[in-house]
């Protein structure tokens, strides 16, 4: 389907559907894909209704892509908070934290990333791991 024939379909269900998380994080997406900046509201209000790993990870990725760095943190705070034995969550947690030269807290989630068990080993793990220990 054409994107403004989506767009359309998504703005004629949204009247009827705009307190379901799961069609407000699809219609965010779907506005992030195709560069409006209205995602960053849908998405906002969709993480209020029902917070889940999809809608803090969008988030992240939109506000990251506006350079808005500081809400970008935040989301990807949540979302490290939210699915805690994830290495590739606390990895972009670490990366964001690099941009805004944030040094105190590289090395509090580089110490946490170097304590943290592996549950399932993996060369990314490793290579995460790698990163953390020489922010230390």
């Amino acid at each position: 389907m054409e994107d403004s024939m989506r767009l359309q379909s998504y703005k004629n269900l949204y009247p009827s559907l705009k307190e379901n998380p799961k069609f407000l994080l699809d219609y965010g997406q779907f506005l992030f894909s195709i560069g409006d900046s209205n995602s960053i509201w849908v998405l906002e209000y969709s993480k209020r209704l029902f917070i889940n790993s999809a809608v803090l990870q969008t988030l992240t990725s939109v506000y990251k892509e506006k350079k808005d760095y500081r809400n970008a943190t935040i989301n990807a705070r949540q979302l490290a908070d939210f699915i805690p034995y994830k290495y590739q969550y606390k990895k972009q947690l670490l990366d964001l934290y690099h941009n805004t030269q944030d040094t105190i807290n590289v090395k509090t989630i580089s110490e946490f990333i170097v304590a943290m068990p592996i549950k399932k080993p993996s060369k990314e793990v490793d290579l995460i791991k790698e990163e953390a220990k020489r922010n230390l």
